[in-house]
Order: structure tokens, then C-alpha cells, then sequence
């Protein structure tokens, strides 16, 4: 990652401390882990076309859709959610404020992943 440079010198050590971290957490993530990473959608990111394949084929096959974290907005992804519900299967939604999905979600879970996520998935 290439550190931009800002006119504040305390913003551009502020910003390289963020990105180090950031830096360091990826290392002590396990292999797993790091192959998980590789299945996320990041904003702004297209996603690769088998993972587009496999989304597609999962919201056509799905009994339910779990949707963690996201306001709904950013497409295709948020177009899996929607083709779930609209062959009439459940959607779950897990996020600590509004999105997109509230109104047609059988179930909205508010609060972080982190803090939702544990206890329901045992």
C-alpha cells in the first residue's frame, strides 16, 4: 500500500500508522482466513466472475439469505439478496442501523457482527 501525501504532516503519520496496522492484522490472519478475504466484495471492488457464477447459483438454490453488515446498496451483491426474496425464501438481516433490506427481512437482527453473529450461529 502506497501511503498518499496530505499537506499535515500529523495526518500522513496518523494515516501510515492505520495502514501498518492494517498491515500487521492481515499477517497474523491464518491461511483460512486469507482465502476468506479473497471471497469478500470490498467497496468499489467488481467481483471476479466464478465468484459472480457461484452467487448467482447460490440465491437460485438458497432455503434463506443471511445478510451481515451492509446497508444493501452496493450492487451486484445486494441483487443475491433480492433474488432470494424473491423466490419467497427468508431473509435474515444482521446490521446496527438501517438498510435497504429492513422492509422485506423476516428477521433484523440490529446490533455489530461481532456482537449478533456468536451467540446465533453457536
Amino acid at each position: 500500500l502506497q501511503v498518499p501525501h496530505f499537506t499535515d504532516p500529523a495526518f500522513d503519520r496518523f494515516l501510515a500508522g492505520v495502514i501498518q496496522r492494517t498491515k500487521d492484522r492481515l499477517n497474523e490472519l491464518s491461511e483460512d482466513q486469507k482465502k476468506a478475504l479473497v471471497e469478500q466484495q470490498w467497496f468499489g471492488e467488481a467481483l471476479p466472475l466464478p465468484a459472480m457464477q457461484r452467487a448467482d447459483a447460490a440465491a437460485r438454490e438458497a432455503d434463506a439469505c443471511l445478510v451481515v453488515g451492509t446497508a444493501g446498496a452496493v450492487q451486484p451483491a445486494a441483487g443475491y439478496a433480492m433474488a432470494v426474496v424473491r423466490r419467497r425464501r427468508p431473509l435474515v438481516v444482521v446490521d446496527p442501523g438501517p438498510t435497504a433490506f429492513d422492509g422485506m427481512a423476516e428477521v433484523k437482527l440490529t446490533g455489530s457482527a461481532g456482537a449478533v453473529l456468536p451467540p446465533l450461529l453457536g
